[in-house]
């Protein structure tokens, strides 16, 4: 009986041998062929190529993985010496790139900071940055205007866009502003309505003895501003402003491109801005 019992046994225990054997074989192809794979992938040829073009792409950072993977793998590859030399190279580049941003940005603030005023309202808690450059237009005959875009910055962080919207003219033909427009050759327009907040009367005497006198109204509004109108506009080749105003008699629009000087300090404003931390 018992001898029955392992004649019975015995293709069992063969094919446990058997399936064990192939089993380690393909356990070692497996391991052959992860290694192939790898060399495929992580070879130092491999990867000193690709180190190199990604470089000659610009992009340093992927370079500089490819390179140190190398290294570290693979230190005593013949692309060793050439894959550090690489990366000295890169951080070279990217050291000199700095440098001229730095210069750059120390250029761009230094000119803001000579056109730009800052003033702290300890009362309000906020910080205004005005442009200091000349925007008055002057009519002919008529009255003058002022637009200044400003930029106020809470102590919380918090920071925004406000236009101040000037009018000086003779008092007795009492005008004022009833809505000004801004728009830039991009499309983009903005309105608003003049919130006032100041008004002056201004006297200029005339002649040789001052005989003479003319008695001007100088009008102050101030005025929130979209955020994202600004800088959009800000994009545009050319802005213009239109002013309509009330007079004791009609309503009057006047329209006046933006001269270079209102342009730089619109432009300047939104620089700070864009700056502002």
């Amino acid at each position: 009986m018992k001898i029955h019992a392992l004649i019975l046994l015995l293709p069992v225990f063969f094919i446990a041998c058997v399936s064990n054997t192939k089993y380690k074989e393909l356990e070692k192809e497996n391991v052959i062929l992860k290694e192939k794979v790898n060399e495929l992938k992580y070879g130092d040829k491999v990867l000193y190529e690709a180190a190199k073009n990604a470089f000659n792409s610009d992009n340093f950072i992927k370079s500089k993985r490819y390179a140190r993977t190398l290294i570290k793998e693979h230190p005593s590859s013949i692309y060793f010496t050439n894959t550090q030399d690489l990366i000295v190279r890169i951080n070279r580049i990217e050291v000199n790139r700095w440098n001229e941003k730095e210069k750059i940005r120390k250029e761009v603030e230094k000119r803001l900071s000579k056109n730009i005023k800052e003033e702290y309202d300890g009362f309000k808690k906020i910080t205004f940055y005005e442009s200091t450059r000349y925007e008055y237009v002057h009519g002919a005959f008529g009255p003058s205007f002022q637009i200044k875009l400003y930029i106020g910055k809470r102590d919380n962080g918090e920071k925004y866009f406000r236009i101040k919207s000037i009018l000086v003219s003779e008092e007795s033909k009492r005008q004022s502003f009833y809505k000004v427009q801004l728009w830039g050759d991009n499309g983009t327009v903005i309105d608003y309505f003049p919130e006032y907040i100041e008004e002056e009367i201004i006297e200029e005497r005339h002649g040789i003895y001052n005989y003479r006198s003319t008695v001007y109204k100088q009008l102050t509004a101030d005025n929130p501003i979209d955020l994202n109108l600004v800088l959009d506009i800000n994009k545009s080749n050319e802005m213009k402003f239109r002013f309509i105003l009330n007079s004791s008699k009609n309503t009057e629009t006047i329209t006046h491109s933006f001269n270079e000087n209102q342009r730089k300090a619109f432009n300047e404003i939104v620089e700070k801005f864009n700056r502002l931390k």
